[in-house]
């Protein structure tokens, strides 16, 4: 119901909220829009996408991803936003306000996949915890800490990587903490296979094994 999601946003995205309200408005108060926009507790969905960060050259370090999904379900939209007047933001659009993947003027990026694993619960759909993390954190420490207090309705991964090249891949799920891990890529998977009959029709182990050789590391490892 609308009290939720507006209590829900308050209490894990307080900075967000004003926006929320703000786009209530634009729709003429629909209620049902409201709760759309919130993102609070959505249907179940998923994706299979791959992502690594590089982090040398003279560019600096990138955050390169690919949309594993049909194209008539993906908005097809990038989206430049001043919201807050404090931050800037880009990124491909999920869900009208939402974001699949993004960058802020403060060198802060971030995209996700699917995490691979069926557990399903209360929590945020993860295109607005990537745009509240673009909208209020300036580095990858800060969206750490941000992603670590905030429930997602899904298992997710979110690459991150900041100005200083800094990263972290952050694995979410509903029912156990955030883990934090120094992994430049990242697939369809969290702690192993958890759902296999989703790991042999993504190929996400073997998407993973060819990022790891891509990135450079030992054969022999």
């Amino acid at each position: 119901d609308l009290h939720s999601c507006e209590r829900a946003l308050k209490r894990y995205m307080p900075e967000y909220h004003p926006i929320w309200e703000k786009q209530w408005e634009l729709v003429g108060g629909d209620p049902l829009a409201a709760q759309f926009l919130s993102f609070w507790t959505p249907p179940r969905y998923l994706v299979n996408c791959s992502q690594a960060v590089l982090r040398e050259g003279a560019d600096g370090p990138l955050l390169i991803r690919n949309y594993d999904l049909d194209p008539r379900l993906n908005e097809a939209t990038v989206y430049a936003t001043n919201w807050t007047g404090t931050r800037r933001v880009m990124g491909m659009v999920e869900g009208l306000s939402g974001l699949s993947d993004g960058v802020n003027d403060a060198g802060l990026a971030i995209s996700l996949t699917f995490g691979g694993r069926v557990a399903a619960g209360r929590g945020f759909g993860v295109p607005l915890i990537m745009r509240y993390v673009l909208e209020t954190c300036r580095d990858t420490p800060d969206a750490i800490e941000a992603l670590r207090t905030i429930p997602s309705h899904m298992s997710y991964n979110l690459t991150l990587v900041d100005k200083h090249g800094r990263l972290a891949t952050v694995f979410l799920a509903p029912d156990r903490p955030a883990i934090v891990q120094g992994t430049p890529y990242t697939t369809n998977h969290q702690l192993g296979a958890e759902w296999p009959a989703h790991a042999r029709m993504s190929e996400t182990i073997k998407r993973a094994e060819v990022l790891y050789h891509f990135l450079g590391y030992p054969q022999d490892e």
